[in-house]
């Protein structure tokens, strides 16, 4: 099935046409129908006239879009393939830039919506629980109930279907089936029979391969193993933004339970769970959850006994499309802190010796430190207490049950300063002091929000070692710096935050114990606080055209309350109300589902997540409205700190023709000033009052994640919409250096891109290049390359296919993704198309003036063009400057020297000789070619004859004769011969130049002229005759 493709285009016009069955072909529209698109200006006025074209035009002139006709349309021509590899071997040449945008979005045309489903089939799919199902059985069972859902769409539903395993990333099953009689009977025959790795699969990778050609639809993906590929998840979470699609993962079971250190939180995590990012998630899980947040879809962590009463969940993904609010969190009984090791920017080592205060030797009894303004350390505090073995007590007095800093808590052993003093000798005041068994000084220092707290002196061996902790009042985070610091302490030290130095309640987090990794010189950690929060609430706005509304709490780490929703009344939401509510609990209270029949209570809906038994838990909250209202964002998610402007399709006119924008982050916070959106035609939104919304230029002022929220009026009821994607902004920009290249088989086109680094501080970026099946990526940035604050790179890729007999020319997306190589956080990436042909083979002249005469009048020009042929006789659709020589034996000619998509224009004027003028070009790599034209002295369409006068009976004895000759297009023919002859059978009425017959040839004005003399007794009516002569051979023919 192929929209290129002149048979596959024929079969859908007939399957149109006629009143057969056929497959999917339940449709017959006839004759009518069709030759109305054709003729009507939506198709006759666009460029392309293509079958993409025919369909935008059908939908624009309200011709059926039902299930049938998608079911016809994808059954012989399918869709475009926007991202992945489209025939570039055209008549025309390579699709275009623009075209290619425009043309790739199927909602220009598509009507239906695109469900694709991806099923693991590992041998471990074939096991279950104990007395429960198979987990391939629950599997099919899940997604009988989505077929069964969804077939009945009146506007259809696209089903597509593949299996994966680990070794097989992704095998195409089912395709571009609409009825469920179609889809069933295959999903009836899966089997888990495939390899199994043991628990891994490469599940990443099976996407990237199912979604090349897929745009704006839904991907599901069932599995019971961890994916092994996680390291490509950067790169497909650019994909699904840059194609609009929204990535689901339902997981049963996996095969790593345990947890990470927050110190190895990947940047993804970090970038879309937020505070909820605390590694205790299981490591398996993480690039799934990561992957269905960034793109908008969701994540479920279910036992397969359990997988059935997941279908109302999965169904309020497609029946509540409507986003009214997502967010990450976390809940807790108690006050802790998430901690990091400092990025290599973020470490400032702080000198409280030059400038500082001085505040004497810490010893084993404490060194008295006061905090102004007073620091929140588990509680708020004005004191504390430093040690010279490495660790802080914070509080009023240095009671070591206190809460605790240990910044390198361990046996620290510190030069002595001099001959020791008596035991109650009183602090020395200054570092310089001679007589003192003190080993160590500490200084502080405020620095812009920081206040530093150094320690500082030198080893028993009389090396330097100093460390430091700062603290930050606004934020409260807590930050350890180490300047100089050794093996041996280090891997005695513990490395903390303690509530007690005694009792390790929960909020503490140790870092390090005794680890020989634990510190180093110039490396830190930050510690952000986390206080208790046992409940979070979340409100959401309902308004009159929504007819229910959702809420989904997906749990990642810890355990749950049960959910409670409140009414805007203020009752609570009663799940024995099965008539208006719906409550799904699985996995132990870690997914909880309540959905509610508004039945007209509109208003604010209050839902309330709560902590279980566990005292912590991590979560993200999405809330889903059934709404025809729906909001969709056009364009990239991955964006970097310039200014952007937003494109919002509502798909329906607001009051006023504008809405109010503003970015939330996942815990509920703005992220900037909030913003207008106009459709007014104006703002590069469309036509005025169409739905298509536009902003102004809006500059992120910080990076960070955030989602798009909006609300405006429509036929006077206030709405509120979020988009379920968010939009990922960070410090740096990536641009292709040209957005189209084109380059032949059997030989590598390099593409390049442009990364900016928008921050403050160098940094070091690994590269990742995705081009499509069967090209082959070849770059020198690896494994990565750094780029100077404000600076630019421009790595590049070599990217190329061998040519088989069957490659005619193709079209692909090469994507690059540029991931900052210390933290993961800094992502972006941009796309470029590349057009790769079979070499030239020929050129040949494609001449439409063969039968066609020039004049010799050094005027006459034609335009021809030169096409570029390969060895198979097809064009080559390149656009390419060339080397050329071109020559002719007569007239002058010219050449561009310029191929556009396989074709250079060649114009020729003749000269003022006649003749056959042979024109022959050479171009680079010795092709040639040859065209001849004809130069000819124009023959004669009409020829006119006067006399003045025409009337010699008054006394005048002659006339003058004029010819006049014009030629087809009422042009004066110079040169023409004219044969005068008189009707005279007995000679005695006059003659023509003394004679009967007279020949003269036309002057530039196309006239011929002599004159007529009449005998002396010459009378009555005499005819003269004109006539125009053409060479035949050796003589003439008239």
């Amino acid at each position: 099935a192929s929209d290129r493709n002149e048979g596959a285009i024929a079969g859908m016009l007939w399957d149109f046409f006629d009143n057969v069955n056929d497959g999917q072909d339940t449709v017959s529209h006839g004759e009518t129908r069709i030759q109305q698109v054709y003729a009507s200006a939506n198709f006759r006025n666009n460029k392309q006239c293509d079958m993409r074209s025919f369909l935008s035009a059908w939908k624009a002139l309200g011709m059926p879009t039902d299930a049938a006709t998608a079911a016809t349309v994808v059954q012989n021509v399918g869709i475009n393939k926007p991202f992945g590899v489209a025939a570039a071997q055209a008549p025309q040449g390579p699709v275009q830039a623009a075209v290619v945008d425009s043309a790739a979005d199927p909602l220009d045309y598509r009507w239906w919506d695109q469900i694709t489903m991806m099923v693991d089939n590992s041998t471990s799919m074939g096991t279950g629980p104990a007395g429960g199902p198979i987990k391939l059985d629950a599997v099919k069972s899940l997604i009988h109930e989505q077929v069964n859902d969804l077939a009945p769409a009146p506007r259809g539903t696209e089903f597509n279907l593949y299996e994966f395993n680990a070794t097989a990333p992704s095998i195409p099953v089912l395709a571009g089936r609409f009825f469920a009689d179609g889809v069933l009977p295959t999903v009836d025959g899966l089997a888990a029979t495939g390899a199994d790795g043991g628990c891994p699969v490469r599940a990443l990778t099976s996407v990237i391969q199912a979604i090349d050609d897929k745009v704006k639809g839904d991907i599901w993906l069932y599995t019971d193993g961890d994916t092994a590929d996680a390291n490509l998840g950067d790169l497909l979470r650019q994909r699904l933004t840059q194609q609009e699609l929204h990535s689901s993962f339902v997981v049963l079971g996996g095969c790593s339970p345990l947890a990470t250190r927050q110190s190895d939180v990947s940047g993804g995590e970090k970038n879309y769970l937020g505070l909820a990012a605390d590694g205790s998630q299981p490591i398996g899980i993480v690039p799934y959850l990561v992957t269905a947040l960034s793109s908008g879809g969701q994540f479920l962590f279910v036992a397969p006994e359990q997988l059935s009463d997941a279908v109302d969940i999965l169904r309020a993904q497609w029946d509540h499309s409507a986003g009214a609010g997502k967010w990450s969190d976390y809940v807790s009984n108690y006050f802790t802190y998430r901690w990091d090791r400092l990025d290599s920017w973020e470490y400032n080592w702080i000198d409280a010796v030059s400038g500082g205060t001085y505040l004497g030797e810490p010893n084993n009894q404490g060194l008295y430190v006061s905090f102004v303004p007073a620091f929140p350390y588990f509680f708020t505090t004005e004191y504390g207490y430093l040690y010279d073995s490495g660790f802080m007590v914070m509080g009023n007095n240095h009671d070591l049950g206190s809460p605790s800093l240990s910044i390198l808590s361990g046996p620290l052993d510190w030069q002595l300063c001099g001959p020791a003093a008596a035991a109650n000798a009183a602090q020395a005041a200054s570092p310089n002091a001679v007589n003192c068994d003190y080993r160590v000084s500490a200084y502080s220092k405020q620095e812009g929000d920081w206040f530093a707290v150094t320690t500082t002196g030198k080893t028993a061996i009389g090396e330097p070692r100093a460390y430091q902790v700062l603290f930050n009042a606004k934020t409260g985070e807590i930050r350890y710096q180490y300047q100089t610091v050794y093996s041996a302490d280090v891997s005695n030290a513990h490395i903390s935050l303690d509530d007690s130095e005694y009792n390790l309640y929960a909020g503490s987090v140790e870092v390090a114990n005794k680890s020989p990794n634990g510190a180093s010189n110039g490396m830190g950690y930050k510690f952000t606080p986390a206080p208790p929060q046992p409940t979070k609430s979340y409100t959401v706005t309902v308004d009159s055209l929504m007819s229910a509304i959702g809420f989904l709490q997906t749990g990642y780490s810890g355990s749950f309350g049960a959910m409670q929703v409140q009414r805007p009344d203020g009752s609570a939401v009663d799940c024995n109300d099965t008539a208006n509510v719906l409550c799904v609990t699985l996995n132990n209270g870690l997914v909880q589902y309540v959905q509610v029949n508004t039945n007209g209570q509109n208003g604010i809906y209050t839902a309330t997540i709560s902590v279980g038994a566990s005292g912590q838990g991590t979560f993200s909250f999405n809330a889903l409205a059934a709404s025809a209202i729906n909001v969709r964002t056009l364009g990239k998610r991955t964006l970097s700190l310039s200014p952007h402007a937003f494109q919002v399709d509502l798909g329906r006119a607001a009051d006023d023709n504008a809405l109010q924008g503003w970015l939330q982050t996942s815990v509920g916070t703005r992220l900037g000033e909030a913003f207008q959106l106009y459709d007014d035609g104006a703002h590069n939104d469309g036509a005025a009052s169409d739905g298509l919304f536009g902003s102004d230029a809006f500059t992120p002022p910080a990076a960070g994640v955030a989602y798009l929220w909006t609300q405006g009026q429509l036929d006077g009821v206030a709405i509120t919409r979020a988009d379920p994607t968010p939009f990922n902004f960070q410090a740096v920009e990536v641009a292709p250096v040209q957005d189209n290249l084109e380059g032949y088989y059997d030989e590598a086109v390099t593409v390049a891109f442009h990364v900016t680094n928008q921050d403050s501080v160098s940094h070091c970026y690994v590269p990742q290049f995705d081009a499509p099946d069967g090209w082959s990526t070849n770059t020198l940035y690896t494994p990565s390359f750094c780029v100077p604050a404000g600076g630019t790179a421009t790595p590049t890729v070599d990217v190329g296919r061998e040519s088989t007999a069957d490659a005619k020319g193709e079209t692909g997306g090469v994507i690059a993704t540029f991931t900052e190589a210390e933290a993961g956080r800094i992502v972006s990436g941009d796309a470029a198309q590349v057009s790769l042909f079979r070499k030239p083979a020929g050129i040949e002249f494609d001449n439409r003036w063969t039968f066609t005469s020039l004049r010799p009048n050094s005027s006459d020009t034609v335009s021809m063009t030169v096409k570029l042929l390969d060895d198979q006789g097809e064009l080559v659709g390149r656009s390419l400057d060339v080397n050329y020589q071109i020559e002719t034996t007569l007239g002058a000619v010219t050449a561009t020297g310029h191929f556009t998509n396989g074709r250079m224009p060649v114009q020729f004027t003749a000269g003022d000789q006649t003749g056959n003028a042979l024109i022959t070009l050479t171009v680079d790599g010795g092709l040639t070619a040859t065209t001849t034209l004809q130069i000819r002295f124009p023959t004669a369409a009409t020829l006119a004859l006067t006399a003045t006068p025409s009337d010699l009976s008054n006394g005048a004895n002659s006339a003058i004769l004029v010819a006049t000759a014009l030629d087809g297009g009422g042009n004066p023919v110079n040169g023409q011969l004219v044969r005068f002859s008189v009707s005279d059978d007995k000679g005695d009425q006059g003659t023509i130049n003394s004679g009967e017959v007279f020949t003269s040839a036309t002057n530039l004005q196309g006239q011929a002229t002599t004159t007529f003399v009449k005998t002396a007794n010459g009378q009555g009516q005499v005819a003269v005759r004109a006539e125009a002569l053409v060479a035949d051979g050796a003589g003439f023919r008239v």
